[in-house]
This record gives C-alpha cells, sequence and structure tokens, in this order.
C-alpha cells in the first residue's frame, strides 16, 4: 500500500514539477536548478532501466537522448553491455555505445590501445569503418584515399583481392618465396577479362581462355596483334604465328606453325620449328638465298638460290638422308645420298618426241623386284638390248612389228619387214595333224583323178596356188601340215605301187618259170 501511495505521489510530483518548471532534489534540500532531478547519495547509485540488446534493439520510436544499460553480449546485430543512448544521426536515429575509459586510454582490455604516438587495435577479431559487420581485420565501407605515402603488404602470399556482391573476381599477389608478381581472376570467374588501358582507352586484353590480344579486344590466338609487330631481336614462339605482316629487325625463330596473311621481312635469319602457312607469297631477296631445315639445331636439308638455280637437297653432315617427294599424304619419289632416284609411282611424260633421255657410256635400265635384279634395256654402242637375268622375256600387245608395221598383218601377233634366220624354228598348231591319212577311211583320191586334178589347176589338191601365196602369203605352220599331208599321201602312193610291182614281179617270175619248163 505505501508504493502505490508513494508512486501516486512521485506521478502527481512530476507533473506539477512539469507544470511548474521546478527542480526535485531526492537526498538534497537544494536541488541544483539546472536540473530537473537531482539525486545525492554518499553511499547508493543511481540505477537506471536495464536490458537484453535485443530488447532494446527492437524498441520502437525510442527518443533522442533515452538512456539504458545492455546487460548482454548480442551476435546478430553485434554489441556488448554498456550504457547506450538513442542519438539521432543517420536518417533513423541510432544507438550509441558510451565507450570505457580503458578502452579509450589503453589500460586493460582495450579495443584500440596508445604506444606511444602510436595507436593500434588489440581486439582478435575485424575492424570495420563504415560497417558494423566487418569481414575482414580491416573493412572499410567506402573510398580510401592514401594522400603522399604507400600501401604496403609484406608477406609472400599478401593478395589485393577486387570483389563484387562479397564475392571475389579479381586480385593482386605476391606469389611465394620465388617474388612472383600475379594479376588476374578468380578460378571460378570464368568470363572476366584483364584490359589494360591508357588514356581510357583499351590496349591490351587477357581472354579467360589465356589468349592475349594488342589492339584486338577479342583475340582469337595466344597472342594477337591488331597491327604491325616490329621486333629489334628475336621472336620466338612454340605455336602459331598470324599476321599480317611481320617485320624483324633482328632474328625470327617460330617453334611452332606460323600462318601468314602478308609479308614477311627480315634484316636477319628466320628460323621456324614448326609449319609454316602462308595466304600470300613469301620471299628471300638474296643472291645466294637460303632456307635451311634444321633437327636439334643440327643442319639437315635445305633450299638455295645459286646464281639462275634452284637447290634443294641435304647438308654433306646428313651423310644419311633422302631428298623425299611426298604427294597424297605418301612418299613416292626418294633420292639417296648416292643420287639414286628411287620410285613406287608411274613416270609419265606429256611431252612429244623425245621423253626420256639416257646419255652416257653404256646407259642401261635395270629391273629389280624386291632388290632382286630380273632384267634390263641397254645400249651398247650402236646395239640395243633387252633382257632377263634368269627368267623369260613377254612382249605383250596387239602387235609387235619389226621394221616397219605391215597393215596387211593387223591379225598377227608378230610381223616382220625382213627376213628372219635362226637356228631352230618350232611351230605349235592347234588342230589335227596329218596321221588322219593313214586312217583306214582316208579317202585317198585314185592316181588318175590326181593327175586330173594337177593338170586342170596346176598344183596338188589342198595346197595353195601361187597366185594364193603371192597375195596372202603362207602359214608356216598349216603349210608344213599340208605338206606333210602330201608327203604322207606320196607315201601311200608309194606303198600300193610297190605292192603292184610286187604283184607284176611275182606274174613275171610265174611266166619266166613257165617257159623254162617247155
Amino acid at each position: 500500500m505505501k508504493k502505490i501511495i508513494s508512486t501516486i505521489f512521485l506521478i502527481n510530483l512530476c507533473i506539477s514539477l512539469q507544470t511548474y518548471g521546478q527542480s526535485v532534489g531526492i537526498g538534497t534540500n537544494n536541488p541544483d536548478t539546472s536540473a530537473m532531478l537531482h539525486v545525492s547519495s554518499s553511499s547508493k547509485g543511481f540505477l537506471m532501466p536495464r536490458m537484453k540488446g535485443i530488447v532494446r534493439s527492437s524498441m520502437t520510436d525510442p527518443a533522442i537522448g533515452l538512456m539504458v544499460y545492455q546487460t548482454s553480449t548480442e551476435v546478430s546485430p553485434p554489441s556488448s553491455p554498456g550504457l547506450y543512448y538513442f542519438d539521432s544521426s543517420g536518417p533513423l536515429g541510432a544507438w550509441e555505445r558510451l565507450a570505457k575509459a580503458s578502452e579509450l586510454t589503453g589500460l586493460g582490455n582495450a579495443s584500440w590501445s596508445i604506444s606511444g604516438n602510436n595507436q593500434y587495435s588489440s581486439v582478435s577479431g575485424n575492424v570495420g569503418i563504415g560497417s558494423a559487420t566487418p569481414n575482414s581485420k580491416l573493412h572499410v565501407a567506402g573510398n580510401t584515399l592514401i594522400d603522399g605515402g604507400n600501401l604496403t603488404i609484406d608477406d609472400p602470399f599478401g593478395t589485393i583481392f577486387f570483389k563484387t556482391s562479397n564475392s571475389n573476381k579479381a586480385f593482386v599477389q605476391m606469389r611465394d618465396a620465388n617474388f612472383d608478381f600475379k594479376l588476374g581472376t578468380i578460378a571460378f570467374n570464368t568470363t572476366g577479362k584483364i584490359i589494360f588501358e591508357t588514356q581510357s582507352v583499351p590496349r591490351m586484353t587477357v581472354l579467360p581462355n589465356g589468349n592475349v590480344g594488342v589492339g584486338i579486344s577479342n583475340p582469337v590466338e595466344k597472342l594477337h596483334v591488331g597491327g604491325d609487330l616490329l621486333a629489334s631481336g628475336r621472336i620466338d614462339a612454340d605455336g602459331v604465328i598470324e599476321g599480317a605482316g611481320l617485320s624483324s629487325l633482328g632474328s625470327f625463330y617460330v617453334n611452332g606453325t606460323s600462318l601468314l596473311q602478308g609479308a614477311v621481312t627480315g634484316n636477319g635469319s628466320a628460323s621456324f620449328s614448326g609449319n609454316i602457312n602462308s595466304n600470300t607469297s613469301m620471299s628471300i631477296n638474296d643472291p645466294s638465298a637460303i632456307l635451311s631445315l634444321k633437327s636439334g639445331g643440327d643442319d639437315k636439308g635445305f633450299v638455295q638460290l645459286s646464281g639462275d638455280n634452284l637447290r634443294i637437297g641435304t647438308f654433306s653432315a646428313n651423310p644419311s638422308g633422302k631428298v623425299v617427294i611426298r604427294t597424297g599424304g605418301g612418299d613416292h619419289i626418294s633420292i639417296d645420298a648416292g643420287g639414286d632416284l628411287v620410285t613406287d609411282a608411274h613416270i609419265r611424260s606429256n611431252r612429244g618426241g623425245q621423253a626420256i633421255r639416257l646419255d652416257g657410256t653404256n646407259p642401261n635400265i635395270g629391273f629389280y623386284q624386291n632388290g632382286t635384279y630380273h632384267g634390263f634395256i641397254s645400249q651398247s654402242g650402236a646395239n640395243l638390248f633387252v633382257g632377263v637375268n634368269n627368267g623369260k622375256l613377254q612382249l605383250d600387245g596387239t602387235q609387235v612389228a619389226i621394221g616397219s608395221v605391215q597393215s596387211t598383218a593387223d591379225a598377227y601377233k608378230l610381223a616382220v619387214d625382213g627376213s628372219i634366220i635362226c637356228q631352230e624354228l618350232k611351230v605349235e598348231l592347234v588342230g589335227n595333224w596329218p596321221d588322219y591319212v593313214f586312217a583306214d577311211d582316208y579317202d585317198l583320191k585314185p592316181i588318175s583323178q590326181l593327175k586330173s586334178f594337177i593338170t586342170e589347176n596346176k598344183h596338188l589338191p589342198n595346197v595353195p596356188s601361187a597366185k594364193e601365196v603371192s597375195q596372202s602369203g603362207v602359214h608356216v605352220g598349216e603349210m608344213q601340215k599340208k605338206l606333210l599331208e602330201k608327203v604322207e599321201e606320196l607315201t601311200l602312193y608309194i606303198i600300193k605301187q610297190q605292192e603292184q610291182i610286187d604283184v607284176l614281179k611275182e606274174q613275171l617270175q610265174g611266166i619266166s618259170s613257165t617257159q623254162n619248163n617247155k
């Protein structure tokens, strides 16, 4: 009941004080006139409202200057126990915590400490400037200006990250103990480029795939130059070099493919360890110009201008090398160190007249199979020899003509315009050999019929006449067959004649014996 009465008294007192603007003293009869409430005690203090941080931060429309004491440590939003007052800074106002003396002077567990002329933070967490939720040791939400000083990172892996929406996109880094310096984009930044500018104009671009463009915003090769490339020294490349024009005041070296859209000029040597592709002409202007081909730094082959002559070959230091001509993906012609030409292709000439010429002492063409010598065409003096080695010589074709081509001999495989001499001639016939003459059923003409035929035709039966021979010639084999037929018929005539003679002899002997017996 006393508490109720005291409360009513204090309310009325406050109302009256508010009405009349007088000072109220608690524990003193002489309240200070500058204070509405003067509390005085030598053994007790003033206890203001106490609450947790979550209750404080959720108060609705707190008055400016309202003071409370927070008793808890909060994580979200982060806050520490202490005396808070509501300030008007910011569009919605903000609670401010009064710092402890130790936090300002460096005594005790201070967040900022003083050491001589230096001040430092001893907190184990992060420090935010313009951010209440710092996520790094120093988190600055806003611009940072270093005026007349340096920004130094003393760490073998020191890195400056560039972020968007709190996500790392790019960095500048001292790599490691080798003191490598890196700048670039983060691995998961798959679309970001590195662009170098002067006078706010992009000059060099590095794409995510590693292509570098100079004067080109979207390079399509590892190095893509949008303009002329001038080198006062050596240019080395392990890949493709492509350009509309390349000029070098020194040596030019390419270890990969070179694709040239324009001219290549140089006042020094040019060395290519890879392919050379050109969509235009390439020239070497020198009376003894040479294109040297190397392997492992050693000279192997060359293309050289020697006066008005073009030389293609191998160096003397390459005694086993061949000059090989390759077409259609295959090696077809080669010239070995001894000058021998080897080919697995046909040799064809569209030139009229003399197409192939062999000149020298006893020139010849040898024919081999799997390295074994089989045949030849050889010239010795005025004589031409065609032969085989332990084999046969076969001439194929519609006709073989010796001397000249005879139009009347088109049906024959061999035509000779002149005489033939041989030690032996064998003719093999297809058909019956004249032994049929000796068959029992052979129709042998009587001598009288034979005489009549000869008297009328002036030649034997089944034998060509002189006129037929002069017009059509004689088939040697067939003529031999007919002659043998006549010889066998003659043999039969002789046998019959002998039989008749033997009969006449017997008759004569019989007549002679009869006469002797008389």
